[in-house]
């Protein structure tokens, strides 16, 4: 007589983790044609340097045409409406992902600078503002965000002065007095001397000053012109 085989047991499924979505990436497109090269590196370096592990990779991308685009490339919950400069597409890690833990994600591209839309080149400082209002909300970046909350100033006061009299008694402080007065009176007539001599002044003194705040402001608005043509860069004859 044989004993009848137990029953086979099934293994349950295996649940496949909840893998979480790739860190945020950021591309830099740049024109060859322009020799921009380094400025882009420059920037992947500051990025790279400021927020590390929070992000993917940092790409450079060659282009022609003069263009300089900083892109962030990041995974968030898909909402109604959507900004001008931001597009979305599905991606199948992310849906994966999203599908694990109830909630579905999209790619979500966000311009972050375009020289021909933003002006010129971006300081790093505001870069890194763009990128961290994008991937991290809440963080402070230092002095990165130093000067960029500054409060107001308050308007100076002047401070009040008090004026104290003290009576005067007996023939000592009439003479006193009358000395003080004496003093007083010679020196109202020095100051109007002196107005009318200011007065009598030619009026070559005054042109000559004009002309010199003239010629400082004329030279101010050409430094400040050299200043925004040297940030704006140099494009070539092709890119222009």
């Amino acid at each position: 007589m044989t004993s009848a085989a137990p029953p086979p047991q099934h293994a349950a499924p295996a649940q496949s983790p909840i893998t979480a979505p790739p860190l945020p990436r950021i591309t830099i497109q740049f024109c060859t044609q322009c020799k921009w090269m380094l400025r882009a590196a420059y920037y992947a370096q500051e990025l790279l340097s400021t927020f590390s592990l929070a992000i993917g990779e940092v790409a450079l991308q060659p282009s022609t045409g003069g263009t300089f685009i900083v892109t962030i490339h990041h995974h968030h919950q898909p909402s109604p409406t959507s900004s001008s400069n931001t597009t979305t597409s599905s991606s199948g890690a992310g849906a994966g992902a999203g599908a694990g833990a109830g909630v579905a994600t999209e790619i979500q591209s966000t311009v972050l600078w375009d020289r021909k839309t933003d002006g010129g080149f971006p300081e790093t400082k505001d870069l890194k503002r763009r990128v961290r209002d994008v991937i991290e909300p809440g963080r402070n970046l230092g002095h990165v965000d130093r000067d960029h909350h500054r409060p107001s100033a308050s308007p100076s006061t002047t401070p009040s002065t008090a004026t104290t009299t003290t009576a005067a008694a007996g023939p000592a402080a009439a003479g006193a007095a009358n000395s003080a007065s004496a003093a007083t009176l010679a020196s109202a007539g020095d100051v109007q001397k002196t107005t009318q001599e200011a007065a009598a002044a030619p009026a070559s003194s005054s042109s000559s000053s004009a002309a010199t705040a003239a010629a400082r402001r004329d030279a101010a608005g050409q430094d400040e012109d050299a200043q925004k043509q040297a940030s704006s860069g140099i494009v070539c004859e092709d890119c222009t």
